[in-house]
């Protein structure tokens, strides 16, 4: 699988930019990216858990394609 333009070795041209076989892509999912260090958002409650809190609930939906045309504008 193709990576994007602005992902991989781009400046290795022995390490082709693809997803090699065997390799993986890793979802993480946040609550809102840097929310942890930006305390005046308050998403403390969402994002710090502990033996008191409430139980974490995620809720996500991804929906993936796979163009098999020209993959050079990936």
């Amino acid at each position: 699988m193709p990576l994007k333009r602005t992902q991989g070795f781009s400046d290795d041209p022995s390490r082709p930019r693809v997803v090699e076989k065997y390799g993986c892509v890793v979802i993480e999912v946040q609550d809102w990216i840097d929310g942890i260090s930006q305390r005046a958002w308050q998403r403390d409650r969402k994002q710090i858990f502990g033996p008191d809190s409430e139980p974490y609930v995620l809720e996500a939906v991804y929906k993936f394609s796979v163009d098999a045309g020209d993959n050079r504008e990936l």
